[in-house]
Formats: C-alpha cells, sequence, structure tokens
C-alpha cells in the first residue's frame, strides 16, 4: 500500500517511539489530559485543528504506539509493516493483533483517563490526607502501565525517602535520571539533586559525586542552586573527613540549606536518627545539639497534626 493511505498518528507514533523509547514520556500524568480521537489525527494537516498549542500529538501517537507494544512486544511493528503490503492498514492491524484499531482505541483512551484518575487519587493521599503508604500503592499501580514516565519514577522515589526506605529510594531514583532527556542539561542537573539529596542518607561521598555532576551538567539558570548544593555536601564531607560528621549534618540541617531545603519536617528528623545510629562513637556536644534539633521537627510536626 501506499505511505499516504498509513494513518500520520501511526507514522508519527512509531517514529517516535523508536527515537525516543529510551527516554520518558513528555509529559505529567497529573496535569488534565487532553486526547482526540485518532481519526482526527490522520492528516498532518489535522493535528493543529483538533489539539491545543501547548499539546504535542506526537505524545499521545507515542504513548498509544507503547500501549499496543506492551501487549504484543516490539515485533508488533515489523508485522504490521509487513502484513500492509498486501492489505490495508486497518486490516494489516486486526490481522496481527488480533483486534480492530477502534478496540485499541477505546481501550486506550480509557487507561488514559483511569490513569488520571488514579494520579489524582495518589496525590490526594499524600498531600491532602497525609498517607503517604497507600499513595505509594497507586503510583506503584500507575508505574506497571507507564513505566517509563519520569515523574512516576520521581513520585515513587520521593515516596519511598518519606518512609525511610532508602534502597527502594535509590532505585527508583536511578530509574528516574535513566528518563531524562540527556540533551536536557536542565533535567539532568535537577535529577542529579535529587540523588545527591537521597545520598545524605546513606554516603556522603557518593553525594558529593553527584553534586559535582549535577553542577558540570546545570544550565546558566540552574548554575547557582547547584553550586550552592555542591559548596554545602563539600564542607559537609570534610567535616565527615576530619571526624566530626555530626557537627557536618547539624551544618545542612539547622537553618535554610540548598541541600535539604526539600526535606520535611518528618524526613529531617528521619536523618537526624539515621546519622545519630551510624556514628555512636562521636559523643561531642554536636549529638547533644542534633538530638535538640531533631526535637524541634518533632514539635513542628506535632504543631501540623
Amino acid at each position: 500500500m501506499y505511505s499516504t493511505e498509513i494513518p500520520a498518528w501511526f507514522i508519527e507514533g512509531v517514529a517516535t517511539y523508536l527515537s525516543e523509547k529510551e527516554q520518558g514520556l513528555p509529559f505529567n500524568a497529573h496535569d488534565p489530559y487532553e486526547h482526540v480521537a485518532f481519526e482526527n489525527l490522520e492528516r498532518p494537516g489535522g493535528w493543529e485543528n483538533h489539539l491545543s498549542d501547548s499539546y504535542s500529538p506526537y505524545t499521545q501517537s507515542r504513548a498509544f504506539i507503547e500501549f499496543i507494544i506492551d501487549g504484543k512486544g516490539e515485533r508488533v511493528l515489523s508485522e504490521v509493516f509487513e502484513e500492509m503490503e498486501y492489505s490495508s492498514f486497518e486490516s494489516s492491524v486486526e490481522k496481527v493483533t488480533g483486534k480492530t484499531v477502534e478496540n485499541y482505541e477505546s481501550m486506550f483512551l480509557a487507561r488514559f483517563d483511569q490513569l488520571r484518575d488514579l494520579w489524582k487519587k495518589a496525590n490526594s493521599l499524600e498531600v491532602q490526607q497525609e498517607k503517604p503508604e497507600e499513595s505509594l500503592e497507586i503510583f506503584l499501580e500507575i508505574a506497571e502501565t507507564v513505566p517509563n514516565l519520569e515523574t512516576v519514577n520521581h513520585r515513587i522515589a520521593s515516596l519511598y525517602r518519606k518512609l525511610g526506605d532508602y534502597d527502594n529510594t535509590n532505585l527508583y531514583r536511578q530509574k528516574e535520571l535513566e528518563l531524562v532527556n540527556p540533551e536536557s542539561g536542565a533535567g539532568l542537573s535537577v535529577s542529579y539533586g535529587y540523588i545527591t539529596e537521597d545520598l545524605l542518607f546513606a554516603d556522603v561521598s557518593e553525594a558529593l559525586m553527584y553534586a559535582k555532576l549535577g553542577v558540570d551538567s546545570a544550565g546558566e539558570s540552574e548554575r547557582f542552586w547547584s553550586e550552592k548544593i555542591f559548596a554545602e555536601v563539600s564542607e559537609l564531607a570534610k567535616k565527615v573527613e576530619i571526624g566530626q560528621p555530626l557537627k557536618g549534618y547539624y551544618g545542612v540541617l539547622e537553618g535554610e540549606h540548598a541541600v535539604t531545603a526539600g526535606f520535611s519536617p518528618r524526613e529531617k528528623v528521619n536523618l537526624i536518627d539515621v546519622v545519630l545510629a551510624r556514628y555512636p562513637e562521636d559523643l561531642s556536644a554536636n549529638r547533644t545539639a542534633l538530638i535538640e534539633l531533631k526535637e524541634q521537627f518533632e514539635a513542628e510536626l506535632t504543631a501540623q497534626q
């Protein structure tokens, strides 16, 4: 068949998938979805007539291709193209997959709406209802459907950190990093910053390494903040090296600091507990100072209830 008989959404969806499959889908699942029937995306000229300027039709097309591949495997693409040598696009899809394009479209758009509703519920459980465990369960459910969505891996990593599970925090933060567009300096720098924060709970030397990566990958707008994080972690690493770890951690927890700016009072309490247990030999006045600082954060938590 002629290429002009293949819908534009399929051609562009396959092309976008193949060129970007190692990257996360470029949209946030918590934003309202805008999607349209694929019959309105059959010709390039029709895309602009049915979708607003802020929305990329490539996103919907690529997501649909991934939806089919999740059920049939990547081989399905070449099989459809091979079958199209002898029959129409619609017939080829049905023969290869056992479903019509309309069947897939109905299932796909329903899944779009389902994920939107799940995201809203998970967000409410975490932010409004303060139920991180239940929120995490839903985000993990979402990740089963869209594992290559950068934002869902970010939320899962952050929830694991909030719950004190640092192994899984690192696991999902690394997944988030893998999905960042390598050509996006801002995205890389921000992701390195999150990993730096996480590693304060585990390994200061690794935290310093990622803080340096954050500076190296930062664009002009992120450089000041990245350099500030690097300077703070460098000072902490020096304190650890000279045998004053508790003084170093007190320095990044007391007052306002870039590397702990995103920490909730609960996460600060958790970090202090981790640090006190890690350095039992440090019986200096810094231990007392950290314990008193922990009590301040606990008082904040009580006041918030």
